[in-house]
Parts: C-alpha cells; structure tokens; sequence
C-alpha cells in the first residue's frame, strides 16, 4: 500500500537537528526520502498521519511474527533476539552497575524484556496493544499499550531506558527522547540503537538499504544527527559504537528479498532447502549505532 492511499502531511525540517535545509534522495513506493544538509539524517517528507501509523502497527503488523514465535523455545529469530539482549544488558551493567529498574519502549512481544526480567523490575510499553498482552500473557511482565507520552504519568522513574530500532519509527523522535528523559533516574541511562546513514551499506545501496522501509521507518539518522537530537534533548552521550549482532538468515533472507524484490524471491527457499534458514550468525555491517546517553 503506497501513501496515495491515505492522507498524508508534509514536513520540511529534519526531525534530527531540525534543519530546514534538505535536498532529495529519491522516491520509495510513494514515499519521498530528503537528506539533511546539517546533519546526513534522512527522512520521510510526506509521512502518514496518525490515523495511518495506528492501522500499520495494529494486530496485522505482528500477525507473522505471533506465528513464528507461537514455540519461542525453539524458534531461530527468537533466539538471535535474545542473544542480542544479553550482549545489550552487559552494557547496560557496564554503564549502570547499580540499575534496578528498566523499561523498554518499543518492547513488541518481549525478546529483551524475557531475558531483562532476570535482573531488573521490568516494565514495557508499545503502540500494539496485542504485542503488550503477549508480554503480559507469556512473560508474567508488566506492559502498557500506548504511546509513551500518554502513559508517562502513570510510570515510575526508571533507571533504564531501552528504544532498540524505535527512534526511527516514531514522527516526532525528538519529543520521545525528551519524554525518556524526564522517567530517567538521576543517574540513570538510556540505550537505544538504530540505523546509521554514514555507513557504506546505507550509501552503496541507497534505496535498496534493508532498513529503508518507509512507512514504518520515518527518519534515518547519521550518527551526527543521532547525538545532536540526543544532546538537545538534555541529554549527555556517554558511549557510540557499531556492535555485531546475531541474526537468523532465514528471516535475512527474507528481508533482502522483500526490500530487493523479484530478483531475489528465490533466497528464503534456498535457504530452506539449504537447512540454513534456522541458523544464527554474527553480522555486522557498520549500519547500526548504539548509543548510550544519562541526563545532564
């Protein structure tokens, strides 16, 4: 579905920086990509309105991933998510040994927060009131359904603050992370990881990135326009890295052809035929940012 099917709004500023200087990339399925003269963060000029972005997240938008998980056990995804969360959680006590509480924004059905519940009070929030319910259901973990401005009041601070690949989801990134910053602690951190705009990957393939996937993906940020939105938030950056992540290749697979289209339908079912699908390897392609900031 193209945005020619709903309404849609303009906006001329970087949601990053928020430069009104910008030139174009390209189109992607409707949806019109500029990059940022001030800061290398790309994004979408035309997005969705709410009414729209409420419509992708709902239940349909987890339906797939529900069903590939129905056995967590023994699915590969779930497996690498995991992995994944216990490589982030070490950071996490690198840079807040005393942290007893942690909420994840953006938690969907609750990889991070299946492995995070051994160590901290664990809380989620995300828009998908079906994905909260499964934390809820299957985790025994408190989870709201809701953006986080509308359940901030009713939250305690904490003394983390996960957003793994969410930044980049939300129309107003800059008013979530100062939303963050006032649930933090005072001493408190925020993790989040997203994509990179000044990695090679981004800038070889373009509009074939595997993560240029508008609309659910609304700003793609340079690691420069990430600290600036980071720091004008009030918060202070204390750690930027690229970090290898565990990745399942059949869901790669299935990626690379959905974002390349007909030439590489064929890849999942190679892969199946291959027995690789439910494999997990490291990867890293220099195209995702992690980053840990605490309140100034």
């Amino acid at each position: 579905m193209t945005h020619h099917d709903h309404q849609h709004r303009m906006i001329s500023h970087c949601p990053a920086c928020r430069s009104d200087r910008w030139s174009r990339r390209f189109t992607k399925n409707g949806w019109r990509i500029r990059a940022c003269r001030a800061c290398g963060s790309w994004f979408v000029a035309n997005p969705p309105t709410d009414d729209r972005l409420r419509e992708i997240y709902r239940q349909e938008y987890f339906t797939e991933y529900l069903a590939q998980h129905a056995q967590e056990e023994e699915a590969a995804a779930w497996r690498a998510a995991v992995a994944n969360a216990r490589r982030r959680l070490a950071l996490i006590r690198r840079y807040a040994p005393r942290a007893r509480t942690l909420l994840d924004v953006g938690c969907g059905t609750g990889a991070f927060l299946s492995v995070a519940r051994e160590a901290y009070e664990c809380c989620g929030v995300d828009v998908s009131a079906e994905a909260t319910a499964v934390v809820r259901d299957r985790l025994n973990v408190e989870a709201h359904a809701g953006d986080l401005r509308s359940r901030a009041p009713s939250l305690n601070p904490k003394d983390v603050i996960c957003m793994l690949d969410v930044v980049e989801h939300v129309p107003d990134p800059a008013d979530v992370l100062e939303t963050v910053r006032t649930l933090l602690t005072r001493r408190g951190i925020i993790l989040l990881t997203t994509g990179d705009t000044d990695s090679l990957v981004c800038r070889m393939t373009g509009r074939a990135w595997h993560l240029m996937t508008p609309p659910e993906h609304l700003t793609f940020f340079s690691k420069t326009g990430l600290i600036r939105m980071v720091e004008r938030c009030g918060l202070s950056v204390e750690h930027v890295s690229h970090r290898p992540v565990a990745a399942n290749i059949g869901y790669m697979a299935e990626k690379i052809a959905a974002v390349m289209g007909p030439p590489l339908r064929w890849l999942p079912r190679l892969t199946s035929l291959c027995a690789l699908a439910k494999k997990d390897v490291d990867v890293n392609l220099l195209d995702v940012v992690t980053l840990i900031a605490r309140p100034r």
